[in-house]
């Protein structure tokens, strides 16, 4: 890179900074990449560093001031895992490769396979693609399992996002469910959800899927859910990538760029105003700054830095708290919770629950009802919180009508199912079936519905008519052949 040339970067970066000085933030644009290029996946590093994958390959970036390095040219590469010991595993369509030897490329699959993401375990790299997960030894780099719906808990072949966390579970967002995966412990959640998003701080996990937002608390290993509920502005179209800033506000990127504050329900979007020539944000970075690096699918890369988090740099940051919760998943049932997100104030607070307990954030085994929290900071605040927790109507199943088939003794058993959470399940003496079930024969039965959380109930009913047995009597029977020992 000449002098000249530095220079000229230097100077397109600081115009491009200073022409949004007066608004809420400072917007860049990173020349140092193709300006055209699309951006696929941002991972930082421990200093002020990132590498990036691009449909033009896969980049080094030293700092957002300085030209960045090409690692691996004219390589469409869709995914970066996070760095463990400054390696790191990077791939797209159906190839992957090493930092450390970026000029060997591994395949999986065939040409059809596309890898949407990759994440390092302890001992192997877990690779998400539209045909399942692929498993890869972590030292020979040879594909050692591929899960797909027909071997493993999986619905759907399409993988969205794997995330290993810090407590080493395994998360696996997909069209259809996410997954938890614990060992050789596999529990699909909310499978009437498409998974597009996955943040993790001290708060726990941050989760968006198209139809909602959850914070899963799952501090040492803990599997608690607390649905935010899912606001319609918080994203348009397909979620591409999410973050969370220093103080808990969550930037998710969609066709459009969002920030939101879920300890006030403050909702703030950012398109054309942003200045970027291409509205879809498609991969996001936050760095200890809270500057966020965004990634654009005909753009290039930008970086944000809003001029609140200088100022809360210089400003004690106020007390602010949020509930979030889990409701009881059955009537009557006594397993919702309760969890109380902090933000600002001072360290020595005191927290006074309804329910008498003190100095915890977690609340667990409640049934419905109201709850409320104080808390104090000693220094200066108070503020008191309530919140509800509802439980669904009682699940019941009653019998609604039997139709005789017209051309044997079966009979079609059709029911009325109502209450709990939608999603229901039947069966008729332990066998699955529809409602309404077909070819029942004469006799008593039992059926039992459960519910989308495991809520269950049953009921007991009679189909009339005659069986194949009626007139058989048992002294006329005889058997013929041999029996074998």
């Amino acid at each position: 890179m000449s002098i000249s040339r530095s220079l000229l970067f230097f100077i397109l970066f600081a115009s491009f900074f200073n022409l949004n000085g007066q608004q809420r933030y400072e917007l860049n644009q990173y020349n140092g990449l193709p300006l055209d290029a699309q951006i696929n996946d941002i991972k930082l590093g421990k200093d002020i560093s990132s590498y990036v994958a691009t449909d033009k390959g896969l980049y080094y970036i030293p700092s957002v001031t300085v030209e960045s390095r090409e690692i691996i040219p004219d390589k469409y590469i869709q995914a970066i895992s996070s760095p463990d010991k400054d390696i790191f595993f990077f791939g797209g369509n159906q190839v992957f490769s090493t930092s450390d030897n970026p000029g060997t490329v591994y395949e999986i699959g065939d040409k059809s396979v596309n890898i949407s993401s990759i994440c390092k375990t302890n001992n192997n790299i877990w690779i998400g693609t539209n045909d399942g997960i692929y498993v890869v030894n972590g030292k020979t780099y040879k594909v050692v399992r591929h899960y797909v719906p027909n071997n493993s808990d999986l619905i759907s072949k399409q993988i969205n996002f794997i995330h290993f966390d810090q407590y080493g579970i395994l998360w696996v967002g997909t069209k259809n469910g996410l997954l938890r995966i614990e060992n050789d412990n596999w529990k699909l959640y909310e499978k009437n959800n498409s998974f597009e998003g996955i943040y993790e701080n001290n708060e726990g996990l941050w989760v968006l899927s198209d139809k909602e937002l959850w914070n899963i608390d799952n501090i040492s290993r803990a599997n608690r859910w607390y649905k935010l509920n899912l606001k319609k502005d918080l994203k348009k179209g397909t979620v591409n990538d999410i973050v969370v800033d220093s103080r808990g506000r969550l930037i998710i990127a969609s066709d459009y760029l969002v920030r939101f504050d879920p300890y006030n329900n403050d909702i703030e979007r950012y398109g054309n105003d942003l200045g970027l020539v291409s509205k879809k944000c498609t991969a996001l970075a936050i760095d200890n700054e809270d500057r966020v690096w965004i990634g654009t699918n005909d753009s290039g890369l930008f970086t944000v830095g809003f001029k609140d988090h200088l100022q809360a740099k210089k400003e004690k940051t106020p007390l602010d708290i949020v509930l979030v919760s889990q409701q009881p998943t059955c009537n009557n049932e006594n397993d919702g919770s309760i969890k109380l997100l902090v933000k600002g104030g001072s360290k020595n607070i005191n927290i006074l629950w309804s329910t008498g307990e003190s100095d915890i954030k977690n609340l667990d085994n409640l049934i419905a009802g109201d709850y409320s929290v104080t808390v104090i900071d000693p220094k200066k605040d108070t503020i008191i919180k309530n919140i509800t927790l509802s439980e669904p109507q009682e699940l019941t199943i009653e019998l609604k009508n039997v139709t005789k088939n017209p051309t044997d003794n079966r009979s079609s058993v059709e029911f009325n199912i109502s209450g709990g959470t939608p999603g229901y399940i039947l069966k008729i003496d332990g066998i699955y079936t529809e409602n309404p079930a077909k070819n029942v024969f004469p006799g008593q039965h039992e059926a039992q519905v459960t519910d989308v959380f495991g809520c269950t109930t049953f009921t007991d009913f009679e189909v009339e008519g005659e069986t194949n047995f009626t007139n058989l009597d048992a002294k006329k029977i005889t058997f013929k052949g041999k029996f074998s020992k």
